[in-house]
């Protein structure tokens, strides 16, 4: 390949956030071309879209959050349309442990205050009625929690092949693999991108690079505050196969030798490994800035945790983890921020025509991301408030730096 070549949008990423994105720019009347960039193959286990599943819960200890899963679920209802798979399981959402505990995901209590607030519905539980009802053991009496039934899980590789195979469907979208981005210059009126093959300029550009977000922005001299967890998962034998569970998360006190005490779980996936359920650590031994520093194996310590806890809590499993899967979750450094949605910081030159979603436990939102990011690059707004996502930190740096 050879020569510059002209599109009205160019996105950079082609997992969840990238796919969807040109889906749903490829529905506008006011752009004839969108390409997408991938620096692996599609479908890829290499980034965030990584593995079988994610949760998919109403409930958030802020407002706006739930407010914006609200605002998700017709945009996944249209998605669904697209496809005789299912997308979003209903199995209902269980939070149960101690509900002071805060975690990533939130708190027991602030999140049963937003429900309360906006009129969402839950069942209140004790410690025996969670072990009664939903096979868990060994809880302590203080225990309690709240189920909520519009909860569930994402099939996550339905969902990157139908956002594929409907941006693919478009005339308008180009879908171009192993294009490792290595040059990027931000003019008043294109973007010039270079790859490792080819030179393509663009009236528009949306960076949804997932991990990889900082290594792209680099190349315009600046980096966002994200650092990366390395996410283990394990699959554990069903012994009975009438046992099923919701999707589930537990907030206990942090335990010595680095355990938070924090673990989640899915109902048993048609999809991936049937027989077996899904039980991880909502937490990471490995953390760093650079993908690079990613290991080609799962954490020993956080499977060895995990195992633990579905010893002493899951007795319909077997002990120990027959699979293991890893992936990559890019999160803004500081905790307040969920995650980063927003143009392009002002030291880049006419940045308001670079629009960047990078950083946080977004999959819920997918197609509402998708479409706020195409509607940010094509009419430069978007009727959904992201004010809470704003890019208001960020270091500069030379491009050059390594």
């Amino acid at each position: 390949m050879s020569g510059t070549k002209f599109y009205d949008l160019i996105v950079i990423g082609g997992g969840a956030m990238g796919l969807a994105t040109a889906y749903h720019a490829s529905k506008s009347q006011n752009v004839s071309n969108i390409l997408v960039l991938e620096q692996y193959a599609f479908y890829n286990e290499l980034s965030s879209s990584g593995g079988s599943s994610r949760q998919f819960r109403l409930q958030y200890e802020e407002d706006y959050m739930a407010k914006l899963v609200l605002a998700a679920i017709p945009y996944w209802d249209e998605l669904q349309a697209h496809t005789d798979i299912t997308l979003r399981t209903k199995v209902g959402s269980l939070w149960f442990g101690a509900a002071d505990v805060q975690s990533s995901e939130g708190q027991i209590n602030a999140a049963r205050n937003v429900l309360d607030r906006l009129n969402l519905p839950y069942q209140n539980l004790c410690a025996a009625e969670i072990e009664n009802e939903f096979h868990f053991t060994n809880l302590p009496d203080s225990y309690g929690g709240f189920f909520q039934p519009d909860g569930g899980s994402l099939n996550t590789p339905a969902i990157l092949r139908t956002l594929y195979q409907q941006a693919a469907a478009s005339k308008r979208v180009i879908l171009s693999p192993q294009q490792k981005v290595i040059e990027l210059i931000a003019g008043e009126h294109e973007i010039v991108v270079r790859t490792t093959s080819d030179t393509f300029t663009a009236k528009k550009l949306v960076i949804a690079a997932g991990p990889f977000t900082n290594e792209i922005l680099k190349l315009l001299g600046i980096e966002l505050n994200i650092i990366i967890w390395q996410m283990v998962s394990c699959y554990f034998k069903k012994k009975h196969a009438g046992v099923d569970f919701p999707s589930w998360f537990v907030f206990e006190e942090p335990k010595e030798y680095y355990d938070p005490g924090l673990y989640y779980g899915f109902e048993e996936m048609s999809w991936s490994n049937p027989g077996f359920i899904r039980v991880a650590p909502a937490f990471a031994l490995h953390t760093f800035r650079d993908p690079a520093d990613r290991t080609d194996r799962p954490d020993a310590m956080d499977v060895w945790r995990t195992a633990q806890w579905v010893q002493n809590h899951m007795p319909e499993l077997e002990a120990e983890a027959r699979f293991k899967s890893w992936c990559m979750a890019a999160l803004p450094a500081h905790n307040a921020k969920k995650m980063f949605l927003d143009f392009a910081p002002h030291a880049i030159p006419s940045h308001r025509n670079i629009v960047i979603f990078s950083a946080g436990w977004a999959f819920k939102f997918v197609p509402l991301i998708g479409k706020i990011c195409a509607d940010l690059a094509i009419a430069g707004k978007t009727s959904v408030d992201i004010s809470k996502f704003g890019i208001e930190e960020f270091y500069e740096r030379p491009c050059d730096l390594d």
